[in-house]
């Protein structure tokens, strides 16, 4: 390894994937950053030592006693995921409570996804007058009640792949500069994230069902744009504002605008449901404007060098909060599922 350019180590180690461009008509839909026929051939339980950011494979499943009481949890309908609960009196418990009260906004944080007081979010009979006259209130902190952690090994391969191609891609691509884009919900918890690559640890609110699904088999390219968006003055739902991609926030404050609640008969609350993702941000291209059209997206993003996009509508909007969005599912591991009590 010593004689060896660390381009011409990787080289012989990984068949370096290629940028596809293929795209539809709007051009956000269906393109992916990555070769879906990625091969890495070297296996992953024996990587390349010189790559010191890479997780190890399977890193979060190497405890075999744990993996023996991994429970197909009876809160997931089909009763498939590989979901482990973790013990409140364990540390990782305390780390993501941690996390929940770290990236609480408790100021200037009402936006009109909080939906209105009066008629929730969805009501169709719900004007945006009354959304504004009659705003949802805020909670003060989000306690805690249950955590599960993601043992979907298919995921966890699948994500470790993506972030070696990615590492070619830096390769490849060393004119394009690097700029490390932090997040608030950032923490190491047990397991390291990797600055180098805006490696993540991101929040998304979500129902309790859709995050069972996500644990299961990932988000889906199809359901893009499906999800809690604006609609227009014709009632239909708009384009997000960077387009259609897997979309997450750095504080629980704004996650919780999409979580739903679910009555928890046990302890007797309404529990609301958020999944902490792991994520590969790469080259973050980083928006302080308020939108991106579709072209943006296909120029920028799916035939371009960027990986993601940081969606920074508070340094020059003053706007609430930053958004940041992935338009490849295969940069995204759902981590933890969390179960917490809203607390006013």
């Amino acid at each position: 390894m010593a004689d060896e350019s660390l381009d011409n180590h990787a080289k012989k180690h990984i068949q370096l994937p290629e940028l596809l461009t293929p795209c539809c008509t709007c051009g956000i839909e269906t393109t992916s950053k990555w070769n879906a026929s990625l091969e890495v051939s070297c296996s992953l339980a024996t990587l390349p030592s010189w790559i010191p950011w890479f997780p190890s494979p399977y890193s979060l499943f190497s405890d075999e006693a744990k993996l023996k009481n991994i429970v197909s949890t009876m809160l997931c309908n089909d009763g498939m995921q590989e979901l482990e609960q973790i013990p409140q009196d364990q540390p990782l418990f305390l780390q993501l409570q941690q996390m929940l009260t770290d990236s609480h906004q408790p100021s200037n944080n009402w936006t009109r996804d909080r939906g209105c007081g009066l008629h929730g979010r969805h009501s169709t009979h719900c004007s945006m007058l009354c959304v504004f006259q009659n705003k949802a209130p805020v909670p003060k902190g989000y306690l805690l009640r249950r955590a599960f952690r993601n043992h979907n090994a298919q995921l966890w391969e699948q994500y470790c792949q993506t972030q070696m191609a990615l590492f070619c891609n830096f390769i490849k691509d060393s004119s394009h500069g690097f700029t490390f884009v932090p997040a608030l919900s950032n923490l190491d918890l047990d397991s390291k994230l990797n600055p180098s690559c805006n490696e993540w640890r991101l929040l998304h609110g979500t129902t309790q069902a859709s995050a069972c699904a996500i644990c299961s088999s990932n988000f889906q390219p199809a359901l893009m744009g499906t999800g809690a968006m604006q609609r227009g003055p014709d009632g239909l739902k708009k384009v997000p504002l960077y387009g259609n991609g897997f979309y997450a926030a750095e504080s629980i404050t704004k996650a919780d605008e999409y979580s739903e609640p679910i009555f928890d008969a046990e302890l007797g609350v309404n529990l609301f449901t958020v999944l902490v993702l792991r994520c590969i941000g790469g080259f973050a291209k980083v928006m302080l404007d308020t939108h991106m059209t579709a072209e943006q997206v296909r120029r920028d993003i799916h035939n371009g060098p960027y990986h993601s996009v940081v969606g920074d509508r508070r340094q020059n909007l003053g706007k609430p909060y930053r958004e940041f969005v992935i338009y490849d599912e295969r940069q995204i591991f759902p981590e933890f599922l969390l179960f917490y009590e809203r607390q006013f």
